[in-house]
């Protein structure tokens, strides 16, 4: 079985097509999971139904009951989630209109860029070469960032506004929770910097060599594409919280 269209079209509206997980607006990329599966007992309700981008439906589909690995989605954990975000919609359709809560999001817009510069931001996701050592500073910052983004009370309210940081924010992951930053290691000799193994580039394989420069073109494209993402936010956020 599957969702009626009434049913979907109900959820969409109430999510306002962002995913109730990560809130991005995905726009129609954009899939009606079974909080309680089918094969559970699920029904195809309203009460059961949580939309989810591509990215978050196949997380939480992912999770191994036979080989356990990590923590799996409750459902009464993705019923909050959905009903969190459901109330978020509802609540602040009309938000950017709202004096006081156009006031908060402003307050944490300029958190934003006190916690996340242009500057800094422009330094690490764009001029850095992951080629190049990395200091633990910098490292740092990298993981500074992250966890700023990953707290509730980085989240705006409204919901439009908090799609873009929510697009940042899954950008960001894409950069340094991968395989290929998990390459980048301390030195032996200096463990104050952190390089792609350089027995990669020096190795008399050309396939390993060319590991190497996989791996920085790689994180580069994703550092930079995180900035561009950024970018637009800060420029969209500024739109819309109408700062001059």
């Amino acid at each position: 079985m599957a969702f009626s269209q009434m049913v979907r079209e109900e959820a969409l509206v109430a999510c306002g097509r962002h995913c109730c997980l990560c809130h991005r607006f995905v726009g129609t990329k954009i899939e009606c999971h079974h909080i309680e599966p089918e094969s559970g007992g699920g029904d195809d309700s309203l009460a059961n139904c949580m939309p989810l981008c591509f990215d978050c439906h196949a997380e939480v589909q992912h999770y191994n009951h036979r080989h356990p690995k990590g923590t799996s989605f409750r459902a009464s954990e993705l019923r909050s989630h959905r009903d969190r975000w459901f109330r978020r919609v509802s609540d602040t359709t009309l938000a950017i209109f709202d004096n006081e809560r156009r006031a908060v999001d402003r307050d944490l817009f300029e958190r934003l860029k006190e916690e996340i510069p242009e500057s800094l931001a422009r330094q690490l996701l764009k001029e850095q070469c992951w080629g190049q050592p990395i200091s633990s500073a910098t490292l740092d910052r990298v993981y500074s960032i992250d966890r700023f983004l990953e707290r509730l009370d980085s989240e705006f309210l409204d919901p439009t506004c908090e799609g873009y940081r929510a697009e940042f924010f899954h950008a960001y992951r894409a950069f340094w929770k991968n395989d290929d930053f998990a390459q980048i290691s301390p030195l032996d000799h200096n463990p104050d910097f952190y390089p792609i193994p350089k027995e990669w580039m020096q190795s008399g394989n050309p396939e390993i060599r060319q590991q190497f420069f996989d791996c920085m073109n790689k994180l580069n494209h994703l550092s930079t594409k995180a900035f561009e993402v950024y970018e637009r936010m800060i420029r969209d956020l500024r739109r819309l919280l109408i700062i001059r």
